[in-house]
């Protein structure tokens, strides 16, 4: 992949994740022109996946309508869109639709007919699952190698990339926003397998453009993946999401430090740099503060940035990255919320304090950074990223991690190749 991609997450700011349940022409029109205006030029837009598809023999046709409409809407911004299907991570808790969880027994019993018995298998851990708006304590089903859960998943794809592929307004797809957080694949093998199966499954039905995996920093600490190269081999561009802190970063804030070694790690190891999904809360005079929250079912010390601050560190990581190669910059989130996402007691507190624009829609520091960028000629290019010793990472990914990014910090001690 070729071009930077300027971007950011669209939930409206009033309504969240009831973009599709209940979509609004007016507020959807008024805030990717608004988007726009600031010098973004792609939206991730996430088809949430309850809401597009109810039962897994479905997909609903009300949510179609709304997203040609918000397809259209994007074409006359003239902005370029990133459906991304499958996005289970939102706001610190994983969406799914009911019937991909162990408590779903009407859909096992249309599943069972089709595929016979369906085995659970008790997941490693149980993040917070939300469907019909409520918090839940079960499990997922294998989302990868699941026949039926496969069959689902190629059902949605099949109608919602069918029938928008020709649509002007596409830059790309994104496959599987979050599914390592829901379920860890049982194998780096059958993680490969998904991709390559799914990435089929798009250029089938006509997707055209570049096609994403949206991965957390999880599948860079486990040998399970999804590995970046896997990514890329299924012909996919890795897009990773960093929102710090992670257990890979403990109790450290964003930095343009940060975002270059994790650019330069995945592309030593795939061969291609990813797009980096980025956040950091942000509240006015809060600098050095923390407060207690949680993210997909662990309790995390949330480090605060000051607005302004932000916008410095945007100003100057975002022409660096560009010019070292990587292919674009998404915002986790486009705007702050005044409502939580809902149930609230699942979600992230920290996610809504991301956004470039306030509860009111004025502009926040950071998207006064963004706007300045895109105004500015595109950088020259620089050095590239370096190329950082990845032998036998897999071997042991977490400690391989650590070592490289102490090294990263410190490259006086142990030199980059």
């Amino acid at each position: 992949m070729a071009d930077w991609t300027l971007g950011a997450t669209y939930w409206p700011r009033r309504k969240g994740t009831l973009l599709w349940a209940a979509w609004d022409r007016g507020e959807v029109r008024d805030e990717l022109q608004q988007l726009a205006a600031y010098g973004l030029d792609t939206v991730r837009l996430p088809l949430h996946w309850e809401d597009l598809q109810p039962r897994p023999d479905r997909v609903d046709t009300q949510a179609l309508r709304a997203l040609e409409q918000t397809l259209d809407l994007a074409l006359d911004a003239r902005l370029r869109v990133v459906p991304s299907l499958l996005p289970l991570a939102v706001a610190g808790a994983i969406h799914v639709p009911a019937w991909t969880t162990a408590a779903s027994l009407a859909a096992d019993m249309v599943m069972a007919t089709k595929f016979g018995p369906l085995l659970i298998v008790r997941s490693e851990s149980r993040p917070p699952l939300v469907w019909e708006r409520t918090v839940h304590d079960t499990e997922v089903r294998d989302l990868w190698t699941n026949p039926a859960m496969r069959a689902a998943q190629r059902k949605l794809i099949s109608e919602v990339v069918g029938y928008f592929a020709e649509h002007p307004a596409l830059l790309g797809w994104e496959l599987g926003s979050g599914l390592e957080l829901a379920r860890t694949p049982s194998s780096a093998d059958a993680a490969g397998e998904w991709l390559a199966e799914s990435v089929e499954a798009l250029r089938e039905h006509g997707a055209r453009g570049p096609l994403f995996y949206a991965a957390t920093l999880r599948a860079l600490l486990r040998r399970e993946g999804p590995r970046p190269e896997l990514i890329v081999a299924a012909g996919a561009t890795p897009a990773l999401s960093l929102v710090p802190p992670e257990p890979a970063f403990p109790a450290q804030r964003l930095s343009e430090e940060m975002l270059r070694f994790v650019a330069a790690l995945v592309q030593s190891l795939s061969g291609s740099p990813p797009v980096l999904i980025i956040g950091a809360p942000a509240l006015p005079h809060t600098e050095g503060q923390i407060f207690a929250d949680s993210a997909y079912g662990r309790a995390v010390e949330q480090p605060l940035h000051d607005p302004e601050q932000l916008a410095r560190l945007l100003e100057t990581a975002l022409p660096t990255l560009r010019a070292a190669g990587v292919p674009g910059v998404w915002f986790a989130h486009a705007y702050c919320y005044g409502t939580p996402f809902l149930p609230e007691d699942a979600h992230s507190r920290r996610e809504r304090m991301m956004g470039l624009f306030d509860t009111g829609g004025e502009d926040l520091p950071p998207a006064q950074a963004v706007q300045r960028f895109a105004q500015q000629p595109a950088p020259q290019p620089t050095q590239p990223l370096p190329r950082l010793d990845v032998e036998d990472y897999w071997h042991d990914p977490a400690a391989a991690f650590q070592r490289l990014w102490r090294a990263w910090q410190a490259p006086d001690e142990e030199p980059r190749t």
